[in-house]
């Protein structure tokens, strides 16, 4: 399904098939007849065939790599690196525009019309392996170049054909498309998120506005109730996803066109902390039972920890009975009994989690706490629709003291376990999930104990820059911002963060959560109308936005965090991180 805010991009997309791919010329600049086999074979020689080793980064090598080629070479070059980057909304416009302009030559202008924000994000995987998504979109222009499109429809079907072989290696492929993913020495291409862009740009009507694989597949764990089992096994992810597709849009409250990362509805089920991991925390929560969210303070710990419990007690119950996919779109499933949340805190103890003692009429009596009657509870529930227990704040406690005897069947459920105090017996109930949160900050997870450890999946939540932009973007609403000024203040964010967590007397557990950064809006708000905020508000003005961010929430942080630095370095470690936050170079 095309995405209405994206129709520069696929319009950018069939310009480049039929500029570059049917007529030879640049997109990217004013240059004539440079997309030939020679020029692309060229840039395989030197990207692929010659690639520079070594840690030094994209830019440094590229201009090793590309010095003395042609301009025509280089141009070629340049749109391999944009047909990477230009779909996804977790690369910026000026990061967008930065990848191409380190590959065109020194002189040459490119122009801005061909630059947008994107259709969805790719994840990290897009990033981590920009070498060989590269890679593959010289080997694909290569391809088509060789083999003639004789119209854009013609093209876009040879890139979905390619690209499905790329996802799911059909032995019947030609032998000239198997050749695209094959490397030397009989390696084959890695796999890469630009078959599941390609797929999307060449055919939306069928392939998903998403880039990751990951998402794909837990779309499909989320309501494989809706597909024919007896074509379950012949069918691949994507046509899965079509037809899940089709039995949706027959669910009251869903719109026809809709999207799996618009509708609230359906997003609350599959991503709703928009996790782009292959090991979900679903998975870990329905395999290990009990997982724990850690990081530093500001990165959505709780709030995750609420929606991962509800998604996971909403596609448990789906699969339990398909009749309550139906409930739930029709708004008469309600699952908030099976979600309990208990917040932690240093004089919460074994007594009143386990079992203790109460006095009652004068004498003395043993007393259940809150595990043993939630268990109970959960075992008289007429049905095995799953419970999650959110122990918010593991932290503060310690979580082996907590539990007790019990502690060991966190592992081995259903088993029972006699309690010294009182003659109480215990079963944990299989249907009993645990998410527990944890603040690195404050104690950190290579302090905890090993038998802890094992017993629970452990999931970091650091800054998340995606996450960042999307809270400010549903937080805006109607306010009109100076657009490169926010850009560039959720830019020098994830910097500012990269900075703390390689320094050495930080590191990765002092980043500082998203939501701290977030509060921009609300700032912005109380200067909405004041002179010099009339139309556009401007993040970085004097005294502005940004500045009280830094005075509020960002240096005091970082002044709690070095509170045992001298006064000097303390203040030398302030500039160094104010220089990133505010610079707008």
């Amino acid at each position: 399904m095309r995405v209405k805010h994206s129709t520069g991009i696929y319009a950018s997309f069939d310009s480049f098939i039929e500029v570059s791919i049917l007529n030879n010329n640049s997109l990217l600049s004013e240059q004539k007849e440079i997309f030939t086999v020679e020029n692309i074979d060229a840039c395989i020689n030197r990207f692929v065939d010659n690639a520079k080793e070594g840690k030094r980064n994209y830019e440094d090598k590229i201009k090793e790599q590309f010095g003395d080629a042609s301009d025509d070479v280089k141009n070629v070059f340049a749109h391999a690196n944009w047909l990477w980057a230009m779909a996804v909304n977790d690369i910026t416009v000026d990061g967008k525009k930065r990848a191409v302009k380190i590959c065109m030559p020194e002189n040459m202008t490119v122009g801005s019309n061909h630059f947008f924000g994107g259709f969805g994000s790719a994840g990290t995987y897009h990033k981590q392996n920009k070498y060989w998504e590269i890679v593959f979109n010289l080997r694909l222009i290569r391809y088509l170049k060789l083999h003639k499109p004789e119209s854009l429809q013609s093209a876009k079907q040879m890139i979905e054909t390619v690209c499905l072989y790329g996802k799911y290696q059909k032995p019947d492929a030609e032998k000239a498309v198997k050749e695209i993913f094959t490397l030397r020495e009989g390696k084959e291409l890695p796999t890469c998120a630009m078959y599941n862009i390609l797929l999307h740009l060449s055919k939306p009507e069928f392939y998903e506005r998403i880039a990751s694989d990951a998402h794909k597949t837990l779309i499909v764990d989320s309501f494989d109730v809706l597909l024919d089992p007896s074509s379950f096994d012949a069918k691949n992810l994507d046509e899965k996803i079509f037809e899940i597709r089709s039995k949706l849009n027959d669910k009251n409250g869903i719109s026809k066109d809709f999207d799996f990362y618009d509708e609230e509805k359906l997003l609350r089920i599959w991503n709703p902390w928009m996790s782009d991991s292959e090991y979900s925390e679903y998975q870990a929560l329905k395999y290990k039972k009990s997982i724990i969210l850690y990081g530093p303070p500001g990165t959505g710990k709780t709030f995750s920890a609420k929606s991962i419990a509800e998604s996971f007690v909403l596609q448990e119950a789906f699969k339990q009975d398909k009749a309550n996919l139906t409930k739930y779109f029709d708004g008469k499933l309600d699952v908030s009994d099976k979600i309990h949340r208990l917040q932690l805190h240093p004089n919460y103890s074994y007594e009143d989690f386990i079992a203790g003692t109460q006095i009652y009429q004068g004498e003395t009596r043993p007393a259940e706490g809150y595990f043993l009657k939630l268990c109970k509870r959960i075992k008289d529930d007429a049905d095995k629709v799953p419970h999650v227990l959110i122990l918010d704040e593991i932290n503060r406690i310690d979580l082996s003291r907590l539990f007790g005897e019990v502690f060991s069947a966190i592992e081995n459920r259903e088993e029972e376990i006699d309690l010294v105090l009182g003659n109480f017996k215990v079963i944990i109930p299989e249907n009993i999930y645990i998410i527990g949160t944890m603040n690195e900050i404050d104690f950190s997870i290579e302090r905890i104990d090993f038998a802890l450890r094992r017993r629970f999946a452990w999931f970091f939540y650091g800054f998340d820059r995606s996450m960042l932009a999307q809270i400010i973007d549903s937080k805006r609403g109607t306010m009109r911002f100076k657009e490169e000024q926010l850009e560039k203040y959720i830019n020098n964010a994830e910097k500012l963060n990269a900075r703390i967590a390689a320094m050495d007397e930080l590191g990765r557990q002092y980043e500082i959560g998203h939501t701290f950064f977030a509060d921009i809006i609300e700032v912005a708000r109380g200067f909405k109308g004041k002179p010099g905020y009339i139309e556009k508000i401007p993040v970085y003005k004097d005294k502005g936005p940004a500045q009280v961010i830094w005075n509020l929430n960002i240096k005091p942080m970082i002044e709690a965090f070095l509170g045992n630095k001298d006064k000097n370095t303390l203040q030398e470690t302030l500039s160094d991180l104010e220089g990133i936050y505010f610079n707008v170079g």
